[in-house]
């Protein structure tokens, strides 16, 4: 069990990630101020609670079957 690195969110993120191999920096915990794109969520339940929504994007690959060699 190994821990992930912390990293801020700052001007320095974008450098790490352009020297990181392959662009890509697996398993970080990012720790920084978030801002929400136009204004923040409010909470019902809990006065001066507020709250964004992380756009996140998936990427599947597709598998195709090859049945010459019967494998995907």
């Amino acid at each position: 069990f190994q821990e992930a690195p912390k990293l801020q969110v700052d001007d320095n993120l974008p450098a790490l990630v352009s020297a990181a191999e392959g662009r890509c920096l697996p398993y970080v915990a990012l720790e920084g101020i978030v801002l929400p794109a136009q204004a923040a969520l409010t909470s019902h339940y809990h006065e001066g609670l507020l709250g964004v929504i992380q756009k996140l994007q998936l990427k599947e690959h597709r598998l195709i079957w090859n049945s010459l060699a019967r494998s995907w």
